[in-house]
């Protein structure tokens, strides 16, 4: 559907986003930043994606530097807020249990922010929405937990694995936003940069 694009590179590791870009009938590249996420701090949710997407972005543009023709970048991150705190991806099943057991039976915010950068132009965007999980057992942290392996997810759960389908009462806004990547927002967006009407990139 996308034409007249140059080639994207996705710069991000995670599975999920891969698959919505494909999802899309976008082709492309992937190119991993070397970004630490957690030394980036932000007191508002989606400055902090936006922040932490435009870092990956222009890391991978060093990593491209030189490649003919510009690539098109795609970065994005997304973080989790809960009463304030934000939460990140749990590196062992302790900080995964604590994860789960604060988002049962309430409701926190997944902001998702995407850098869009060709060479020195650049265009962000960002999502926002609204999760409510029903009531967690133990026994269902730990099935989750032992069959699904959270740890590559921010907030210590991925929406489209068996917590959201079985657990996840409500949502609120776009849920590929809560997947990794709001997708109508970005198809929208490289629909008006291949149209050559977009005002922040130009081909």
């Amino acid at each position: 559907m996308l034409s007249n694009l140059p080639p994207i590179v996705l710069a991000s590791s995670s599975p999920r986003r891969a698959e919505l870009l494909r999802q899309l009938g976008l082709e492309f590249t992937v190119v991993a930043p070397r970004v630490d996420e957690r030394t980036i701090e932000d007191d508002e949710a989606n400055d902090l994606a936006v922040q932490l997407a435009c870092a990956k972005a222009a890391d991978v543009a060093m990593q491209v530097a030189g490649q003919s023709p510009r690539p098109l970048i795609i970065a994005a991150d997304t973080v989790v807020i809960h009463r304030g705190m934000r939460l990140d991806k749990p590196t062992k099943k302790d900080e995964a249990i604590a994860l789960l057991c604060a988002l049962s039976g309430s409701s926190h915010s997944v902001a998702t922010g995407i850098c869009l950068m060709l060479g020195k132009e650049r265009k962000v965007l960002s999502a926002l929405s609204r999760v409510t999980f029903a009531e967690l057992t133990e026994g269902e942290i730990e099935y989750y937990i032992a069959t699904q392996p959270p740890y590559d997810k921010a907030g210590g759960y991925g929406i489209q694995d068996w917590i959201g389908t079985a657990r996840i009462a409500a949502i609120e806004g776009s849920y590929t936003n809560i997947v990794g990547l709001p997708t109508c927002q970005l198809y929208e967006a490289l629909r008006s940069i291949a149209s050559g009407t977009d005002p922040d990139i130009r081909l």
